[in-house]
């Protein structure tokens, strides 16, 4: 895969996009919020944290202004300023070094500060409409935040959806609104079936999808097998893409996985008994029973997404991200028991959970973050 990181159903990209006959190869993951800190701004994003952490979103929000005030270009602030502030304070509650209640903190004052940052913009009338969502299921809204911000500032008029809709009334919106696209993020993959139905119902509005998140990966292998019109790999060419592409939703939609043949909810009974199961082997408290219990739905929801797209590297992320959570948070190490009974209680009656798996138990030392 090579060319500028973007990918759409065609056999040939217009140049300005970028791309060759071949697409991928990403460097900044679309909306997943992974670049690293820029050392030009540590100052500001140090001061922003510590404000963010008091949940003073004005303070955060003045300190930006001040960074617009001395030119620095608004995508630079939003990208490679706020984006980074949120992936480290993720790590750090990974790491142990800050509580969920700081992560949460920071999480809804900085979705404040990007709000504020977005109202400082006109949605021009005539602008090219574009609606924002993410996969259902998917509880992340300040993607959706970042992307309607950026989009706003770069003049199209935007409506942003938010989190967790379902599908159903996604396509409801879709079809009283008639964008020119819909943006559609996925920040764990566990929600890529969710994404499934979004872009389905899209299809169905008649409404063509640009995906993209660390949900779907750092190519487009995941949005083509979801059935997605387009996937980006950096939110700076939505722009570029939005207004030069001619999906063809019908190719999209028929090249996708079938939820039905994927047989995925069936699974789902299942969930109570591998708990037990792994509870049994380790002397757990109730609040280590209780988060056994999400750990557990995580990893049958990550198992969903990994048959559905014929790909074990989600489970394995999952897998590997989980053995350092649990380090850092003091807890004893389920994740390989939980892999364990994966295979025992759902291999017998799906072969295709045994291959995600055995992938999983391996492990590649691959981080979601």
């Amino acid at each position: 895969m090579h060319g500028a990181g973007v990918a759409v159903h065609e056999a040939k990209c217009p140049t300005v996009w970028g791309c060759s006959a071949n697409h991928g190869d990403a460097t900044l993951a679309n909306m997943d919020l992974t670049e690293g800190r820029s050392d030009r701004h540590l100052g500001t994003q140090l001061g922003v944290v510590t404000a963010l952490l008091d949940g003073d979103a004005s303070l955060a929000f003045h300190q930006v202004l001040d960074l617009l005030s001395a030119g620095t270009p608004f995508d630079e602030i939003l990208f490679d300023v706020l984006v980074p502030i949120q992936t480290d304070v993720g790590r750090r509650w990974v790491e142990g070094d800050y509580g969920i209640g700081d992560e949460h903190a920071v999480s809804a004052a900085l979705e404040t500060v990007v709000a504020l940052l977005a109202g400082s913009f006109d949605q021009p009338e005539d602008g090219t409409h574009i609606v924002i969502s993410a996969a259902e299921g998917d509880t992340h809204s300040l993607p959706s935040k970042v992307i309607a911000a950026y989009l706003t500032f770069r003049g199209f008029r935007v409506t942003n959806l938010g989190a967790t809709l379902p599908a159903e009334e996604l396509q409801e919106s879709l079809e009283l609104h008639r964008p020119a696209a819909l943006i559609l993020t996925c920040t764990m993959a566990g929600n890529l079936p969710g994404a499934r139905q979004c872009i389905a119902a899209a299809h169905r509005a008649g409404v063509p999808v640009v995906a993209g998140g660390r949900g779907f990966g750092s190519d487009d292998r995941r949005a083509r097998r979801l059935g997605a019109d387009a996937w980006l790999s950096n939110p700076r060419l939505l722009d570029g893409l939005l207004g030069r592409w001619e999906p063809k939703i019908e190719e999209a939609e028929a090249a996708a996985a079938d939820l039905d043949e994927a047989n995925l909810s069936d699974r789902w009974a299942d969930v109570g008994a591998i708990a037990e199961a792994v509870a049994s082997a380790h002397d757990l408290t109730k609040t280590q029973l209780a988060a056994l219990r999400i750990d557990v739905n995580m990893f049958v929801a990550t198992l969903d997404a990994s048959i559905l797209v014929e790909d074990s590297q989600p489970l394995i992320e999952v897998a590997d991200w989980h053995r350092a959570y649990v380090v850092a948070g003091d807890r004893p190490s389920t994740t390989d028991s939980i892999l364990n009974q994966l295979t025992e209680v759902l291999g017998a009656v799906d072969p295709r959970v045994v291959p995600h798996v055995a992938g999983a138990l391996e492990g590649t030392g691959a981080q979601p973050g």
